[in-house]
């Protein structure tokens, strides 16, 4: 789409200074290693390949990794848990106690890593200047925000003061599956507004604590709220827990606004369905209803898998693709707990 330049200067912005990758001091060699980033663009398809954006270890990533590095070996913390978890564990899922206790949050990207991949979504470039135009709320700009406005008068904002990064601010997100919202809060400063879904009471409860607007439900039918149409959808590690993959991606196409959605997926390589809550038989049994069988030996392979098993049959074509290790706060025995993930940004095909 056509794009304007900005209103502050016609000049050609200034390259971005090269980053630097953090130090991770508190990490041996081996720890550091497990935190995977790459993916080898030769083992793919040439179309999926031109998709690659390379997203690396950054600050984001590393103050989590820290965090969890402070929690790491503390007896007293382990020992409460522990006696938490039997006294709870009757009664409530995992998912459950874990919200009650604030224990086991996840990371799976920073703010910018995430506003990397929606800018090569609508770009083709993560240089993060030419927005199409989509709707985004006046309040979205202030006096240090660049304005960049397309065919149709509307405009995505880019925030120049958040550690001179431009981020871009969209309207609408919605967050299915969104835990206790530790992830969510990476997405929330893109966004004028934020919509979670969560299974877990307990976890609904804490997003609301957060400030978000928290729908405790499985499906997105239950609550006019959930209708839309939202400017970007996220579903984050969700696909895998839940009883129908394929019906979800159709609900969630169903509910993008028209042309210019987006979604962003998170999906752990290889693919192993749990189902924690269940509304059939097969749910109950912690399987899903609707199956995905990969064959692959190496990540790619399963991405390549995966895209065209559920992804494509839905009706979306990938915009943006990255790797990144989906994290978990540690405990007396690991400094951390990683998978990894796969990250996709989606557009629904025309």
């Amino acid at each position: 789409m056509s794009s304007q330049s900005t209103s502050r200067s016609n000049a050609a912005p200034a390259p971005a200074p090269a980053q630097v990758a953090p130090v991770l001091p508190f990490l041996t060699q081996a720890e550091t290693t497990k935190l995977k980033f790459t993916m080898r663009p030769e083992l793919l398809s040439p179309e999926l390949a031109s998709k690659y954006v390379h997203l690396g270890l950054d600050e984001g990533t590393a103050a989590f990794l820290e965090e969890s590095y402070n929690l790491y070996g503390s007896m007293v913390r382990h020992y409460f848990h522990s006696l938490v978890m039997a006294v709870l564990r009757p009664v409530l899922s995992m998912t459950g106690v874990n919200g009650l206790l604030l224990r086991g949050q996840m990371h799976v990207a920073s703010t910018e890593q995430f506003a990397k991949l929606l800018t090569r979504s609508y770009t083709g470039t993560t240089a993060q200047s030419n927005f199409p135009a989509i709707t985004a709320p006046s309040s979205a700009a202030g006096a240090d925000a660049d304005a960049v406005g397309g065919a149709s008068g509307s405009s995505v904002h880019l925030d120049v003061d958040r550690n001179s990064a431009r981020i871009p601010h969209f309207g609408t997100l919605l967050d299915i599956g969104a835990g206790d919202g530790n992830v969510t809060a990476r997405l929330a400063p893109m966004f004028a507004s934020v919509t979670t879904t969560e299974a877990s009471a307990v976890m609904s409860w804490r997003l609301a604590q957060r400030g978000f607007t928290s729908i405790n439900t499985l499906d997105l039918h239950s609550d006019p709220r959930l209708l839309g149409p939202f400017d970007v959808i996220s579903c984050l590690n969700v696909l895998d827990r839940c009883e129908r993959p394929r019906t979800l991606l159709q609900d969630i196409r169903s509910r993008l606004t028209p042309k210019t959605g987006r979604v962003i997926l998170a999906i752990v390589l290889p693919f192993r369905p749990y189902v924690e809550f269940a509304s059939t038989p097969e749910g109950r049994q912690n399987k899903p209803v609707e199956t995905v069988q990969l064959t692959g030996v190496c990540f790619e392979q399963w991405a390549e898998e995966l895209i065209h098993q559920l992804i494509e049959p839905a009706g979306f074509t990938v915009e943006a693709m990255g790797r990144s290790p989906y994290l978990c706060h540690g405990d007396l025995y690991r400094k951390y707990y990683v998978l990894d993930d796969l990250l996709l940004v989606l557009r629904p095909r025309d």
